[in-house]
């Protein structure tokens, strides 16, 4: 039978055409193209037909065909599968185009498409894959996804996988794009995860850069649904280069593990979806959703040698080791297939548990870790048998063993054991002798029950009772660490069931110590608020007990009703408690944080003081009321003119700039302060805030800028915010930028950064520009500087500079780094550590190295330059406004005193860290009580324990100063218990006592501890480090007259002491006295020394004198010359006290020699010539004065008046 194609009227015979593609002469002559074409005759006949266009025709009408069949059954279906080889390999485009149209329509209708997936996508791979064609590619995409949404995600995977090994460039590009989709569409556990693995070390070392881009887009994909188990598995890819795994690590951090879901699902699971899924229903599918069940299940008992079980016994620990690395390596397998031998394997490894080795126990703890993340419940009778030899060992302090044992004991519990099988070995390691085994054994069930897997039914019926009992016997524990631990147990069982249910436990420890009580509720408050943080919630049992009322306030019964009507609509109360079992039974269970949320409040609900992301109260933003365009252009139609509103409105920017230029003129003037509304409103629809052309809008801020300048504050502070949205975005333009801060800034003058940068910051977080966020944290860094932190909202800027610090941008990390250093400048110490909370290490450490830098001298130091209006420029920070003084003396109650002063030290020593504690709890900034804690702090600087003694004094340079000035009043009690520790024999107590003695004068002042110095420097032991403390102290501090005089005499004892350094020091202070209370007065208090003393510290104190006991004449003269008549009696008087001095000098004795030596010694010191001339004549006059001229005798005379009085 003949094929025929005909066109129109005209018929022409198929053998008398061009065959093949769409190359070769028309065969319908030199016409147009034919209009239509028609392909008679059976498919099966044309479809294989050398004429492509016979073909195409074929494609469509086979198409058409299997659009028309009624039955998915029909044997139009499968007549014709054997042709479907050919029509993929179609060497024509547009033919290929229409017959993979054609497969695509079977694939989706036809029931037998699953039973002929070989026949379709390998040919498919072959060569639709490297087509150029979108139509083909666009079916080839369809079809594959056709055959996963069937289920023949196995065969479709494989086929995949095959187009990556090609050789074709573009079929590798095409599988990974389709892969890419397909991961999207249905997830890894229909495409299989575990098999495309293998694959991916290959493709990261491909030669061509677009593979592998495709590849990493791949593996990320892979690990929004897998998580940490596929980024373990790319760590251990082979021939993987270091840059590729930090580019790939980098990847997947910015990456939110477990966030993905699948767009589509199977037509087998579609029906169940429609048809509503239950509660098992639901429970199967987060189970198949678990990346564990992506993974391929390998037996790695066939790689291990084949006597391990005995080689792994062997004596020597060498051996051992080796034998337990090569386990450890093949478990690190992500999901390991069960056999038997891993029972013996589980037995061995609890006996290597005892080794005497340290390393082999490490490495054994390893591989039970190891076995239990590959096995997971099928490892439970070996993790079970060896969890009450594991305890034991967390009395070992070394962290080769705690970390992996802490890794183990939490691995047992997410995969393998449930809290009956933790119950015995938990009670019996809480009573274990060791402390460190009952600490680390709280602290495991802290984590446990903070985790997701902690199922709350299961932990209520086998924990509750035991362990509660447990941890409130351990709060009288010796050890402090053990306490703590306890206390926070309870706090997670208060976290986990809420105050309901924990009101009997909860009465009772209130009953017995109300700080501790208070304690709990705070660690139970903030492991809520973290929970929130995280995205979670509350546990449904704590949210649905949260409105019971607290253990010291319990109401009547009678009042019961009417409490709980009140508390409903607070925010705080959680979800209704149903009567049903569902309900209940739902209450029973612990579901992921992220399904623990509470019930979204209703409209009546308000929200509570804890939560601080509230937009409602953490920025509210001001509506302007801004009226009509043209409203707008009525009204500034006197004052603007046509000209100047119609070049506003001109498609030309040359007419707005000029527009703009007249508007300049005058919104500079008086009368456009009343019409600063209809300018704003005129403004935002013309030209528009984000004008196309930058001098345009650089003129509009311009403007708006001189507006804000010229009109009250009351009349712009909504007007203000108008613009923010398209400013934000233009700070990106550097052309405009200057104009946006310059308004931005006159902003701030008029209204306040208080109220303005709240809500710049609310309006930011909608920018996406790195460049406009950039510039908008470097201006909050000028709105710190030149108006200071005190005029900010100090603790607001430091939270939105942290937020900052996490941008993916440099300049923006780089400009929030600087904003926080200029506030640690300005604010000091007080906030640094909440600056450093909460921010990631590397950022912290940076952070602290740019803090360190700064000198304490500059501290606190305020440079403004700009101020509000109405208001004076900022020159300090009132901290008090920042982090409020809190009274401390009603914490500080008889408990804490009495144990003050308790025989046991473990007592004193709780006492000192609970006030250590309460005044932390301040943040550091406490009122002038003290609650008596200075007086009973006395006596513990003279505890003989030693340590604490430091601790004491540690405590109180904490408590002075996080009090300030105020702790001046309590100097009297413990100065002289300070300074009698810097005669301790311990160079640690007296290094703390020196730190303590400079925190108490930095707060209170050098002048309040003068009265107590002398005593301190009595006591000869403390003499050198108290000198070296006033050294700089005095230099610091110019003390008044008074005060310097009651040094003098312990100095100069000082100055007797045995020690030459102590001598040394006595003297440099002995200087900064003489140069206050005069030379003088100092000579004046050797009178009351023995004459042996004073004649050792007459030649120091001359030094210090100078130049005086050896200066010229000259003043003598003209004084004696001023009065020269002088009473006869006066002038013998004179005269003999001279002689009588020569007299008691041993000048003609052999005791003269000391003297004279000092003298000499003293004077031969002076660089001078003169002098050294004059101290060799003084020593002629010394021998006995021969040979003397008479003005000699006069210089002699005048210099010994000097020392003499007239009587």
């Amino acid at each position: 039978q003949r094929v025929w194609i005909r066109e129109g009227s005209t018929t022409m015979n198929v053998d008398a055409m061009a065959v093949g593609g769409g190359s070769g002469s028309n065969p319908f002559g030199s016409g147009s193209a034919p209009t239509e074409i028609k392909a008679d005759g059976p498919l099966d006949q044309i479809l294989g037909s050398k004429n492509w266009k016979v073909r195409d025709a074929a494609y469509k009408r086979l198409t058409n065909d299997f659009k028309m069949a009624e039955d998915e059954k029909s044997s139009v279906y499968t007549k014709y599968v054997s042709f479907f080889k050919k029509m993929l390999l179609d060497t024509n485009p547009a033919a290929q185009a229409n017959a993979t149209e054609a497969i695509k329509v079977f694939a989706d209708r036809a029931k037998a498409a699953k039973n002929h997936v070989d026949d379709v996508l390998p040919h498919l791979v072959k060569k639709c894959f490297a087509s150029n064609k979108a139509s083909t590619k666009a079916n080839t995409q369809d079809i594959v996804s056709i055959y996963f949404e069937l289920g023949c995600g196995e065969a479709a995977t494989k086929v995949l996988l095959s187009g990556m090994k090609q050789m074709n460039f573009k079929i590798i590009l095409s599988s990974l794009r389709i892969t890419i989709e397909m991961m999207k569409q249905f997830g890894p556990k229909h495409v299989k995860y575990s098999k495309i693995t293998g694959a991916l070390p290959a493709l990261f070392n491909h030669k061509k850069g677009e593979v592998r881009e495709l590849v990493h887009e791949l593996a990320c994909e892979i690990y929004r649904y897998v998580g940490d188990i596929f980024h373990e598995q790319v760590k251990n890819f082979k021939n993987m280069r270091s840059a590729t795994l930090d580019s790939i690590a980098k990847s997947f951090g910015d990456i939110q593990a477990g966030s993905a879901k699948p767009t589509k699902c199977l037509r087998s699971e579609q029906g169940k979806a429609r048809g509503g899924a239950g509660g098992k229903a639901k429970a199967k599918k987060k189970a198949e959703d678990d990346p564990y069940s992506f993974i391929e299940a390998v037996d790695i008992t066939k790689e291990l040698s084949k006597n391990w079980l005995t080689e792994v016994m062997a004596p020597k620990w060498k051996d051992k080791k080796a034998k337990l690395e090569e386990l450890l390596k093949l478990a690190g397998a992500p999901k390991i297939k069960y056999v038997s031998m891993y029972s013996d394997i589980g037995k061995t490894l609890k006996k290597l548990l005892k080794d005497s080795n340290i390393l082999v126990r490490a490495f054994s703890i390893k591989c039970l870790e190891a076995l239990a993340k590959g096995l997971r419940k099928e490892f439970r009778p070996s993790a079970s048998s060896a969890l009450s030899s594991l305890l034991p060992w967390y009395k070992e302090k070394k962290m080769s063993v705690l970390k992996p044992l802490n890794a183990c004991m939490d691995s047992f519990f997410q995969h393998c054991l449930s809290w009956a099988d933790f119950k015995e070995p938990v009670l019996d390691a809480c009573k274990d002798k060791v402390p460190q085994v009952r600490k680390n054994t709280l602290l495991f069930c802290v984590r446990s029950i903070k985790s997701d897997q902690c199922v709350i039914s299961d932990l209520k019926k086998h924990m509750f009772k035991p362990l509660i009992a447990a941890c409130v016997g351990l709060f009288g524990d010796r050890d402090k660490d053990v306490r703590a631990a306890a206390v926070e147990c309870i706090a997670c069982f208060l976290f986990a069931f809420g105050e309901r249910t924990m009101y009997p436990t909860m009465a009772k420890i209130e009953a017995a110590d109300k700080k501790r009580h208070q304690k709990i509720k705070d660690l139970a408050n903030a492991m809520n608020e973290e929970a929130k943080k995280a995205g979670g919630g509350a546990p449904e049992a704590a949210a649905a007990t949260a409105s019971a009322p607290e253990p010291e306030s319990a109401p009547a019964p009678a009042a019961a009703p009417v409490k709980k009507t009140k508390s409903r609509p607070s925010s705080r109360a959680g979800p209704k408690r149903s009567s049903s079992p569902a309900a209940s039974k739902k209450r029973s269970t612990r579901a992921p944080r992220k399904s623990m949320a509470p019930a979204k409040s209703t409209k009546k609900s308000t929200p509570t003081k804890s939560s601080k992301s509230s937009k409602s109260k953490a920025v509210s933003v001001p509506t302007a009321r801004l009226i009509d365009y043209d409203d707008a252009k009525e009204k500034l139609g006197d004052l603007f003119g046509g000209g100047i509103l119609a070049g506003l409105e001109s498609k030309k920017w040359k007419e707005r700039v000029a527009a703009m230029d007249e508007v300049m003129g005058i919104v500079g003037g008086e009368e456009a302060i009343n019409f600063a509304g209809a300018i704003f409103s005129l403004f935002n629809k013309k030209p528009g805030w984000k004008d196309t052309n930058f001098q345009v809008c650089m003129k509009v801020y311009q403007a708006v800028t001189k507006l804000i300048e010229g009109c009250p504050e009351s009349s712009t502070r909504a007007l203000c915010v108008v613009p923010l949205d398209d400013l934000l975005n233009k700070m990106a333009d550097r052309k405009i930028q200057p104009s946006c801060l310059g308004y931005l800034t006159a902003s701030c003058e008029a209204q306040g950064p208080k109220y303005l940068l709240p809500i710049v910051k609310e309006k930011l977080s909608k920018v996406r520009n790195p460049k406009a966020i950039a510039g908008t944290v470097d201006w909050f860094l000028k709105v710190v500087k030149e108006f200071g932190a005190g005029s900010t909202d100090v603790q607001g800027v430091i939270g939105y500079a942290k937020a900052w610090l996490g941008h993916v941008h440099k300049d923006v990390r780089a400009n929030a780094m600087k904003l926080m250093v200029e506030i640690y400048k300005q604010t000091g110490k007080v906030l640094r550590d909440k600056m450093l909370e909460g921010l990631k290490s590397a950022v912290a450490s940076d952070l602290t190295k740019k803090f360190d830098k700064i000198p304490d001298s500059e501290l606190g130091k305020v440079e403004a330059t700009r101020s509000v209006k109405g208001q004076a420029v900022a020159s300090e920070v009132k901290m008090d406004d920042i982090v409020p003084r809190v009274d401390i003396s009603s914490q500080i109650n008889d408990k804490i005193l009495s144990n003050l002063g308790d025989k046991k030290w473990q007592n004193r020593k709780q006492a000192m860290e609970d006030i250590e504690q309460i005044v932390k709890g301040a943040n550091c900034r406490i009122k002038g009580k003290d609650g008596g804690v200075f007086s009973a702090l006395k006596h513990r600087l003279a505890d003989k324990n030693k340590n604490l003694v430091t601790l004491a004094l540690r405590l109180i340079a904490l408590l002075v100063e996080s009090m300030g000035a105020p702790s001046a009043k309590y100097v009297g009690a413990v100065a002289e218990a300070i300074l009698m520790c810097f005669a301790d024999r311990k160079q640690v107590i007296r290094d703390e006592a020196v730190r303590t003695l400079v925190k108490y004068i930095q707060a209170a002042g050098l002048s309040k501890l003068v009265p107590y110095l002398p005593k301190g420097l009595d006591v000869t032991n403390a003499r050198k480090d108290l000198l070296s403390a006033l050294i700089p102290l005095l230099k610091e501090e110019k003390l008044k007259k008074g005060e310097m005089k009651e040094l003098v005499t312990p100095t100069l004892k000082c100055m007797l002491d045995r020690t030459g350094e102590v001598r040394n020091l006595a003297e440099t202070v002995m200087k900064s006295i003489v140069d206050v209370v005069g030379f003088k007065h100092v000579n004046s208090k050797l009178s009351s020394f023995k004459k042996a003393e004073k004649l050792t510290l007459d030649p120091v104190l001359q030094k210090m004198r100078g130049d005086d006991l050896l200066a010229d004449p000259a003043p003598s003269e003209s004084k004696s010359a001023e009065t020269p008549k002088k009473s006869s009696s006066s002038t013998r008087r004179t005269r003999r006290t001279p002689a009588r001095s020569r007299g008691a000098t041993p000048g003609r004795s052999k005791k003269a020699a000391p003297i004279e030596a000092d003298l000499s010694e003293m004077i031969h010191k002076c660089s001078n010539r003169d002098k050294e001339r004059r101290a060799k004549r003084d020593a002629r006059r010394m021998k006995g004065g021969e040979g003397l001229d008479p003005s000699e005798v006069e210089d002699m005379k005048e210099g010994i008046q000097k020392y003499t009085s007239a009587d």
